[in-house]
């Protein structure tokens, strides 16, 4: 940073926001760009969810006409795909987060990658059940090729691909590896910390998480999937322009270029334990072997769905996951419940 300050004679200044209430990022924008515009920042790193909500909310403004960046084949899709929001480019990708599997190596010589090896590993698997998202239960679903709107555009879940998660998860807690306890866990930290307080020798969790602590007693692959094909889900952050003035969004671009420098971005992600947007900054990489797993997850990724999706049914496949670990009603229930509930969903505006 002090070389881009000494080469553009220019001092910049950091502001740390919260991302969520009243003080988080959003409601801050709104409010000074209509009290105080002057005083708004020039560049924001956002997670995708902010970013998407700050983007539809008219408080970014497009990268598109100040940057070709993006246009360069050394970034990967994912990023690419992270940037835009309805056709717009509103930010410059720096960082992907996705799921894994973390196991004991003591325990296994090879993790299990398809549910049979699963379920014949007679093991529980912890993840967040009671996550509101409920991302490990939509993983599964999409790696099975499931759709997640219908003809219509609105939310909407393929009630067969369902059916089989669900009957996955059903034989899961038939044989104690998915326990009703898992329901209690609503974030990934509080599976984490249960993995690391013994409760079981598998976890879904994120790849910052393993990579940032890297148990000494675990390894990492990707999670199981029914045909232990390689899948992810990824999330990531970006960085936006909020300055009305032009000549302060061209420095700003300029600012995030070189913060998305390859020399910079290679040894900040690999210290940080994030995914690098591009193939020359994971390149830089000096863990082999994190490098390797990195690069799976990148070329296996499905971008997180939008929020609104996220959150109807997120919703939905939470309810039916925790009924059916709680044993409160079969996989076939639950799937008429899900569609059920979906159908009586109003449609995002």
């Amino acid at each position: 940073m002090q070389t881009f300050e000494q080469r553009r004679a220019v001092q910049v200044e950091l502001r740390v926001k919260g991302l969520e209430g009243e003080g988080g990022m959003v409601n801050s924008l709104s409010t000074t760009s209509l009290v105080a515009p002057l005083a708004l920042p020039d560049v924001v790193a956002m997670p995708r969810s902010t970013f998407e909500t700050a983007a539809l909310k008219g408080l970014l403004y497009p990268v598109d006409g100040f940057t070709s960046l993006l246009n360069k084949p050394d970034w990967y899709l994912y990023a690419r795909q992270l940037a835009t929001i309805q056709g717009g480019t509103y930010g410059i990708p720096f960082a992907g987060n996705g799921m894994v599997m973390v196991y004991k190596q003591k325990v296994f010589v090879k993790p299990p990658r398809t549910w049979d090896a699963f379920l014949n590993a007679k093991v529980p698997l912890l993840f967040p059940a009671g996550q509101p998202e409920a991302y490990f239960t939509l993983a599964q679903y999409l790696s099975n090729q499931g759709q997640l709107l219908d003809e219509e555009g609105k939310p909407s879940l393929d009630s067969a691909v369902l059916a089989d998660v669900f009957s996955f998860y059903e034989q899961a807690r038939r044989l104690e590896q998915m326990p009703y306890w898992l329901t209690q866990y609503e974030t990934s930290q509080q599976a984490w910390q249960a993995y690391l307080d013994g409760r079981s020798s598998l976890l879904v969790t994120w790849f910052s998480r393993y990579a940032t602590d890297k148990p000494k007693d675990s390894a990492v692959d990707l999670i199981p999937t029914a045909n232990g094909e390689d899948f992810s889900l990824i999330n990531g952050w970006c960085w936006s322009l909020t300055n009305a003035e032009e000549s302060r969004r061209a420095l700003a671009i300029e600012f995030v270029e070189y913060l998305v420098d390859p020399e910079f971005l290679g040894p900040w992600s690999e210290a940080v334990g994030y995914l690098p947007p591009t193939n020359s900054a994971l390149q830089s990489w000096t863990d082999p072997d994190l490098r390797l797993i990195a690069e799976r997850i990148i070329h296996a990724a499905m971008l997180i769905p939008n929020n609104d999706i996220v959150k109807v049914i997120g919703a939905a496949l939470r309810e039916g996951t925790v009924s059916i670990l709680k044993n409160q009603v079969t996989a076939q229930t639950a799937v008429q419940q899900v569609v059920d509930k979906l159908k009586a969903t109003p449609s995002p505006q």
